[in-house]
């Protein structure tokens, strides 16, 4: 092993960045939002695909915990979903971290449903 390195304290006070003040506030009144302001995971398309991989399908997914540094995350969908019934079929996916820009493409996303429209012809996605 290696020196450890030293890890330098979070600036505070003076020499941290000034917080913004806040001209609005949304107030939450949907007990099912409540607990949104607790996690702030990355908003994030999930991709899947049948056995046969005919059938593919794209979800917009938020509710993601990391479990360690290399790549164990617990994920949670509705298993009523499209997407989980293909996951459940194939085990294997793709998960993909939006970035800003593609909000259009999230919202497009989430209004739509797999089970009755092919999401990646409809919205013009390209499957890598």
């Amino acid at each position: 092993g290696g020196a450890a390195r030293r890890r330098e304290p979070y600036a505070i006070g003076a020499a941290a960045e000034p917080i913004p003040e806040i001209e609005e506030y949304v107030p939450l009144t949907d007990p099912k939002h409540f607990s949104r302001l607790l996690y702030a995971n990355p908003v994030s398309i999930l991709t899947t695909a049948d056995d046969g991989r005919r059938r593919h399908n794209a979800m917009v997914v938020s509710w993601l915990t990391p479990i360690n540094n290399h790549g164990v995350f617990l994920m949670s969908i509705n298993k009523q979903r499209f997407s989980a019934t293909l996951l459940l079929q194939r085990r294997s996916f793709c998960l993909s971290a939006a970035i800003h820009g593609m909000e259009s493409v999230l919202l497009a996303i989430g209004r739509c449903h797999g089970h009755s429209i092919d999401k990646f012809a409809t919205l013009g996605l390209a499957k890598v």
